[in-house]
Formats: structure tokens, sequence, C-alpha cells
């Protein structure tokens, strides 16, 4: 079992708190992480709530160009995040960099090399898949710092829409960590919120899973529309995913505001902005619409 504390920050307050940490700490390097996601050919992984990753880890600081690419391939299932605390049952190992790099090319090369990884093999037993897939591909910057007896995990998560910000880190005394950190913001005038979302981020990561329309040519429509996807976790990958506009609030934003999360979301041309609608009920049924502001201080005030 995985037990960490993970926050997000905006850009701005990210890089405020990593310049800060390096300073008060001791940064103990930085990684750039290429992440792949599989799933067998029917999705049976994500209909149990479970999570496929090979990791590529690169050295940015310190790096020995002749010392071999680190590889691990990682299982999660049944991931709970609370108030900014991520419970997940994980399983990780190292991986040999050839046979990783063959999954990733072929991932169907799963069905006759399981034997010879314990993970991988416990992948193919749950899974009972007749083939596999690649789902999705995001990379990650991870600067370690060692602060005040924590180590801290500060990641850039690059996806193709956007970037996510968050600080993670993993505890024993998950409260007492996570209080330490929060204090420390806090008295540096850094906002933070509590994450909301951790493995299932993969699902967004599936083009088959989203139909998205709105941008410059589409007459100013603007909408967004994701099909087939509980309206909850979108909001939840947008929270994570997508930077706040500015409310003049610090720390987390109360349950309560989530149907009414105002966004920031790139286009080719231009940054829209937009509002959750029709998100009211925990399970509204199958599709969610982000219908663009007219005035970005009217979304503003009802959250104020």
């Amino acid at each position: 079992m995985e037990v960490e504390v993970k926050l997000r920050l905006d850009a701005d307050n990210f890089q405020r708190a990593l310049q800060l940490l390096e300073h008060a700490g001791d940064c103990r390097g930085t990684d750039l992480q290429d992440n792949f996601f599989f799933d067998g050919l029917d999705d049976e992984l994500a209909k149990s709530q479970t999570v496929f990753r090979i990791r590529r880890i690169r050295g940015i600081r310190h790096n020995n160009p002749n010392q071999p690419l680190p590889y691990t391939v990682t299982l999660k299932a049944n991931a709970i995040l609370t108030d900014g605390v991520s419970c997940v049952e994980e399983l990780e190992h190292s991986i040999d960099a050839s046979l990783a790099e063959a999954l990733i090319e072929n991932p169907n090369l799963l069905m006759s090399s399981h034997s010879s990884h314990p993970i991988l093999n416990h992948v193919y037993q749950r899974a009972s898949a007749t083939g596999f897939k690649r789902i999705g591909h995001f990379k990650n910057t991870r600067t370690r710092v060692w602060w005040d007896g924590l180590l801290l995990e500060m990641d850039e998560t690059h996806f193709d829409f956007a970037t996510a910000y968050e600080i993670e880190i993993e505890h024993l005394d998950t409260l007492a960590a996570k209080s330490k950190i929060a204090a420390f913001l806090t008295q540096h005038g850094i906002a933070f919120c509590n994450s909301c979302i951790e493995a299932v981020r993969a699902s967004f990561l599936n083009p088959k899973q989203r139909n998205t329309k709105g941008g410059p040519d589409d007459k100013g429509k603007g909408d967004i529309q994701f099909r087939n996807i509980n309206p909850i976790t979108i909001l939840a990958h947008l929270q994570l995913s997508l930077p706040l506009v500015s409310t003049g609030r610090s720390g987390p934003l109360p349950l309560e505001y989530t149907s009414r999360l105002h966004i920031q979301t790139p286009t080719s041309h231009t940054r829209r902005t937009y509002a959750a609608t029709k998100a009211r009920e925990p399970y509204a049924p199958h599709s969610i619409h982000l219908a663009p502001l007219n005035n970005i201080n009217e979304m503003t005030k009802k959250l104020g």
C-alpha cells in the first residue's frame, strides 16, 4: 500500500515553492520520467480500477551519460484520495531496459513474456485479456528535495493539453507531513489545494474517452464534451490538470464549489475560460458540458 500526501499548485506558486524549498533544504536531483500506460484490448484493467504503467527515468542533474536508463513497471489498484492523502494498492519493480522498450513498442509481447517478470505475470493474470494495447503517455519532471525531515517530490506532469503541478510526500505519518508542508507554504503566501485525483488520470490519456468540440474555427461555440466518464471524475481531472483562475482564496477549495469550478484550457490559438455545468448530482448520466463564460468576474463573484 502506497500512502502519500498530494498537494496541487499552479505554475507560479509551484516555482516559488520549489525555489524556497531548494534553498531551505537539500536538492537530491531531478529526473525526467516518461510514463507509458497499457490495458487489455477490451479495457479489462480499467474495468477493475487498475492501472498498469512502464516508466523510463532519465536523470537531468548529476546525470552520468554512461549509466543505463532505469525502468520500472508498476501496477496500481483501488486508488482512494481524500483531503490530499492518497492510498493505493501498488506493486512496483525494476525491469530490464530491453524488455521495457520492447513492450512499449509492442504491448502484445506481454502475452509471451509475462512469465519472465513477476509483475508482468500479475498483470497477465489479472487482466485475462486476449491482447494488450498502449492507451496513453505523458512526461513528468520530478525534483526531489530533502527538507525538514521529509523527502518532497516536486512534480511537473506534462499532458498534451496542460501541465499539472504537485508536491508529493510519502510518509508514515501523513497528517503530520501534510501539516508541516502546509504551514511552510502558508507562511510564504503560496497558494495550494488538495489534489483530487490520482490513478484514474490515466483514463484521460485515452482519446476514445473524450470528444472535444470548440476552438477558433467553430463559430465561437467553445464547448467541450466528455462522454462515458463520470462527471465527478472529469472535474477531478480538470482540477488536477488545469490551472485555476485566481479567486482570491488560498488553501483547498470546498467540495461544494466543485460543480462550479472554473478553469482555463488552451486551444490552438487562444485560452478560453470555462465553467463546469450539469454536474450537480454525483453521478449525472454519461456526459458533461463545459460552457464558456462571457465574464470571468461572474464566476469569481459566485465563488467569493
